[in-house]
């Protein structure tokens, strides 16, 4: 299950060069990027070394910290800051 979460969190650092105004976002999401890849690489290899499948069949979105697919929608079609509303 780790390793659907630790994609999902790749997929959303590819968004930042793009996307972000920060240079603080941007590294970020270069960090997270950099340790992520070897994290599921090592999972792969604990299940492939132990007979497990690469991919469980279950519902995500039901994991904690997993983003839907409306939020990652959402979030694909952000752009630098968030706007403020002053009320």
């Amino acid at each position: 299950m780790m390793i659907a979460h630790h994609r999902q969190a790749l997929t959303m650092t590819e968004l930042a060069p793009g996307r972000a105004e920060s240079d603080g976002v941007r590294k970020v999401a270069e960090r997270i990027s950099a340790a992520q890849k070897p994290e599921i690489g090592a999972m792969e290899g604990w299940l492939e070394n132990n007979g497990g499948p690469r991919e469980r069949a279950h519902d995500h979105h039901a994991m904690p910290g997993m983003a839907t697919d409306a939020q990652l929608a959402a979030l694909r079609k952000a752009r630098g800051r968030p706007s403020t509303s002053s009320s």
